[in-house]
């Protein structure tokens, strides 16, 4: 038979030897060191008809791979040749056989692990040819791999993982050469390494083992977003801006790394490859390293979904603490473009993660993350990317819960400026039409939260007041740009004949909110009132700025043919007169207790700061008139003339000599009595009591709610001047053995008798009523100088959250018997109401015949009949409420014992409840004694009831109740004829409930 003959090799691994050049000339083949064409076709097309045989190809490349890489290290060139030429043959199987790659993985990694180990002969250094190569194989792995054996496969996962941390330190390595015992940087080696390890992760940042799990998601993610950010971290802050502008564009795409895919179907995927590297070649430049971190980080974060994005932003997080959150300006940057690179309908989650981690933060003193937090939060919420789908209560509700602790902690925290800001950012963009109602809804239901014994309940009221200040501030720079761009179109009317409009303003008002949200509506803001007669001087003026850029700016016009807004602007317009009258006539605002038990005269107040612009001109027609025009085309308000009898504030009132008029309304004489102050409460403070810089904000709170709804205004508004005028002759006096000085009473009698002029001097020149108008001159003049009612000092609308305002005191420089102590009122009404009456521009705007409008202004004004029209009422023999209270604002101005605002009630309407036996058990004195807790805490003043529905005085420490057992059996006569009559109009049998 012969010799024994040789035994022929296995197909795959002859196809595989045949693809290297013979051992003489591998040196030679540089410096491309291909596998011959020729053969790698053969070998590609056996692999590709027969991929059973690809685990043989494999496992036959790794073992020369081992070999050749410990001899590449070793110094043989030859085996450097040949490892170069395997690296180039097992990427041609990983592109071309992509459909089986999960057949031949392991050895495939396995090869690409023990390349990077080559190192370059007694240098020590790493073989950047050879690892460009493993890390070119290692990309068309990730891009065509399904992910399948990571995380299932201990051995393909421990290698797969292995080569990413070793791409990853490649990517912030630092090379040094030692040269004469000292290191120097090898800009170039860096460069390049830096290269090679970002590409390498920019492919696995695309690929399906990344996206597989979020398990092996946040393993791989620790690795490659530290190194990613480390790039943009170590460049000038002036070249990533740059890149980031180009990146945006697409203006300069990467020359080392092709864009690409990655999550595309198999087939139709490319994998990136390395290039200009080759030895003997210009290294890459910094902008080109920068632009292929910036371009991975922008692929990997627009891939992620909502809960790959969140362990994205705590890999972020992470980083920041290792580098200390000291650059600012960089982590701002970061932010947005974070924000900016995921997929929209998930970027509401970078602002989201921002604000926990922000109130995670331990109650310490002020640290560098917190502040760097805080600028990156402002950021993102004021920049143009949009945040569709941001939950903009939780984010509200998040800071408002920081700041009100901030507060807490320390009242001057240096963060609370920011927050504030930040705050206000949220009205940068507008993603659902009512989102600033339910920005102001929100916070004002915080501020109801805050009890009236927190210390810092006034720092706390003024800061979330600036919330609601700068969110409308923000909000009216967006709509002015918004109108820019969009100006509205004009619409020209045809003639029809008409005359001018009476009362046209000489200025139009400015535009309400554009189309794309809705305005602040009345009934939110109205919820908001009692802050207009707290304690403190500082909450009232910061929220009188808010009431009145809420009044220029989001209520709603008159429209003499399209009224939709009429109602809720009229029950607005009533709450609002019943607080501006509380505000004038309260002896003891808000929930001030006692510093101790000597009265206010011991204590010093305050210096006077003296007022040297008074608000009131010389007297006289050719005066320039004062305040806002307006054009009076508004409706009127409702037909019924409101009930009850004037009542007095600190001191005991007039005996009614008209049984009738002890009971025109039985909510003032049964729980509804009007806020008070006790003449036994000491005043902690000078402004614990209407200043007179409160009597320039109620001058221009009226001007501008008669310039936005001048009608409805005028008849809301009118009787109330004349009863306030009335109330502060009689009752604005000072008596014999008042312990508080007479809480200023004759100066702000002089504030109010100021304001009375000046509005009905106002109101007589925006109407052409020069009767009006000569009438409030006359009176104007026979007051003594100087005046009381200062300019309003000037606001500086950039400061996000500036310092407390400072209040002015009154000068006591009057004495009983000036004009302006007279205890008659200070305005003639009778031929003021007659003027008005008689006047047909009035008539026309209000709807009503002179008749009418002398009704509405003779049936008297008093605070519950102004409070029981501003809420809407329902009538139903079914339907009863849940609070005793029959309106939000009654029931905090009006409720005892006063504990100034201490909650608002949280719906925007109140249901008027029908009378039942519980009204019928307070008529007969067993109802509530003193302001029990169904009761909403209010405005008032010193937690007394100082007169009932019948105008008896209430003295000493009863409260409300304190003379419930001295009703008149009239009350239970009136109670017992409303239930019969509730009854007799159910008739037996439910109905549904219909809007008084």
């Amino acid at each position: 038979m012969g010799c024994f003959p040789c035994g022929k090799l296995a197909p795959a691994v002859s196809h595989l030897n045949e693809c290297y050049p013979p051992s003489k000339q591998l040196v030679a083949a540089g410096p491309d060191y291909k596998p011959l064409s020729q053969d790698l076709s053969k070998l590609v097309y056996f692999a590709v008809h027969k991929p059973s045989q690809l685990a043989k190809i494999g496992e036959e490349l790794e073992g020369r791979v081992g070999k050749e890489a410990r001899g590449s290290s070793g110094g043989y060139a030859k085996s450097r040749a040949s490892l170069l030429i395997s690296l180039a043959i097992l990427k041609s199987l990983i592109t071309e056989c992509k459909r089986d790659l999960k057949l031949f993985s392991r050895s495939a990694l396995r090869c690409i692990v023990l390349s990077l180990d080559v190192k370059v002969y007694q240098k020590g250094g790493p073989d950047l040819e050879v690892i460009g190569r493993a890390a070119s194989c290692f990309t068309a792995f990730a891009t065509y791999t399904d992910g399948g054996p990571i995380g299932v496969d201990d051995t393909l996962t421990r290698d797969y993982v292995s080569a990413l941390t070793k791409f990853g330190r490649m990517a912030v390595d630092d090379h040094t050469d030692v040269e004469s015992g000292t290191e120097k940087v090898d800009t170039e080696t860096q460069r390049r390494m830096r290269l090679i390890g970002l590409v390498s992760l920019s492919g696995a940042s695309g690929s399906d083992a990344l996206f597989l799990s979020d398990t092996t998601f946040a393993r791989q993610i620790d690795i490659i977003v530290p190194a990613l950010l480390a790039n943009l971290f170590d460049a000038p802050i002036d070249e990533v801006k740059l890149e980031t502008a180009k990146v945006q564009m697409a203006a300069s795409p990467s020359p080392y790394s092709s864009d690409f895919s990655a999550r595309r179907p198999v087939n139709e995927r490319r994998a990136p490859s390395l290039r200009a590297h080759m030895p003997g070649e210009k290294g890459p430049s910094g902008s080109a390293i920068l632009a292929v971190a910036l371009r991975s980080l922008k692929a990997l974060v627009g891939q992620c979904q909502l809960n790959q994005a969140s362990i994205l932003l705590s890999s972020v997080f992470a980083y920041l603490d290792k580098r200390g959150w000291t650059d600012v300006e960089r982590c701002c940057w970061l932010t947005e473009q974070l924000a900016h690179f995921t997929s929209v309908q998930y970027r509401f989650g970078v602002p989201t993660r921002l604000v926990e981690l922000l109130a995670d933060l331990p109650d310490s003193t002020p640290s560098v993350k917190r502040s760097t937090l805080l600028g990156m939060i402002t950021t993102i919420l004021t920049s143009s990317v949009s945040l569709v789908g941001l939950g903009v209560s939780e984010l509200l509700s998040s800071l408002l819960t920081l700041i009100i602790r901030r507060i807490r902690l320390n009242e001057r925290d240096a963060l609370l400026p920011t927050l504030v800001q930040y705050v206000a950012s949220l009205g940068a963009h507008i993603y659902y039409a009512d989102q600033t109602n339910d920005i102001v809804e929100e916070i004002s239901q915080r501020i109801a939260e805050i009890p009236a014994a927190d210390k810092s309940r006034p720092e706390i009221l003024r800061v979330l007041l600036h919330c609601i200040l700068g969110v409308l501030r923000v909000v009216h720079a967006a709509d002015d740009r918004d109108a820019q761009r969009n100006p509205p179109a004009q619409v020209v009317s045809a003639d029809k004949g008409k005359g001018p409009q009476v009362g046209t303003p000489e200025q139009a008002p400015q535009p309400l909110a554009a189309s794309r949200r809705n305005p602040v509506a009345p009934q939110v803001w109205q919820e908001t009132l009692p802050l207009l007669c707290e304690s403190t001087y500082a909450v009232r003026a910061v929220y009188a700025r808010a009431l009145l850029l809420f009044l220029q700016r989001e209520l709603p016009r008159e429209n003499s043919t399209n009224r939709p807004g009429h109602l809720a602007a009229t029950r607005f317009s009533n709450a609002l007169h019943a607080a501006i009258y509380t505000l004038a006539m309260s002896a003891c605002l808000g929930a001030a207790a006692p510093a101790d038990d000597s009265p206010a005269a011991s204590h010093p107040a305050s210096p006077v700061r003296t007022t040297h612009s008074p608000l009131l001109p010389p007297t006289g027609r050719d005066s320039p008139p004062k305040g806002d025009s307006f054009n009076l085309t508004g409706p009127t308000p409702s037909d019924t003339p409101p009930t009850g009898a004037a009542n007095g504030t600190h001191t005991p009132p007039k005996a009614q000599s008209q049984p009738q008029k002890r009971r025109t309304s039985r909510r003032v004489s049964l729980p509804l009595n009007r806020l008070n102050s006790s003449t036994s409460t000491p005043l902690v403070s000078f402004d614990n009591v209407a200043t007179p810089l409160d009597f320039g904000y109620i001058v221009k709170i009226l001007n501008a709610l008669h310039e936005a709804i001048p009608g409805v205004a005028l008849m809301t508004g009118g009787p109330m001047l004349l009863a306030l005028d009335a109330e502060a002759a009689t009752e604005l006096v000072r008596r014999q053995g008042d312990g508080r000085g007479g809480a200023w009473v004759l100066e702000r009698k002089r504030g109010v008798r100021e304001t009375v002029g000046i509005m009905w001097r106002n109101v007589g020149r925006w109407l052409n009523i020069s009767m009006v108008e000569e009438l409030a001159d006359k009176t104007l003049a026979g007051l003594p100088e100087p005046n009381v009612i200062p300019h309003l000092p000037a606001v500086d609308e950039s400061d996000i959250l500036p310092p407390p305002d400072e209040p002015y005191s009154f000068q006591q420089h009057m004495i009983e018997g000036e004009s302006s102590s007279a205890s008659r009122p200070f305005v003639d009404a009778e031929i003021l109401v007659s003027a008005l009456a008689g006047n047909e521009g009035v008539q026309k705007a209000t709807g009503r015949d002179g008749a009418g409008i002398m009704r509405r202004f003779g049936g008297g004004w008093t605070v519950e009949s102004a409070l029981r029209d501003s809420v809407e009422r329902f009538t139903s023999d079914n339907v009863t409420s849940p609070v005793e209270a029959h309106s939000d604002i009654a029931s905090a101005v009006m409720t005892n014992p006063n504990a100034s605002y201490r909650s608002i009630p949280r719906g925007s309407h109140s249901i008027a409840r029908p009378v039942d036996i519980t009204d019928l058990r307070e008529a007969l004195g067993q109802g509530q004694a003193s302001g029990g807790a169904s009761f909403i805490s209010t405005i008032g003043t010193g937690g007394r009831s100082l007169i009932n529905g019948n105008g008896n005085a209430e003295h000493g420490g009863g409260g409300a109740g304190a003379g419930s057992g001295l009703r008149s059996k009239e009350d239970v006569r009136e109670v017992l004829k409303d239930i019969f009559r509730d009854k007799k109009r159910g008739g037996g049998a439910g109905k549904t409930v219909v809007a008084a």
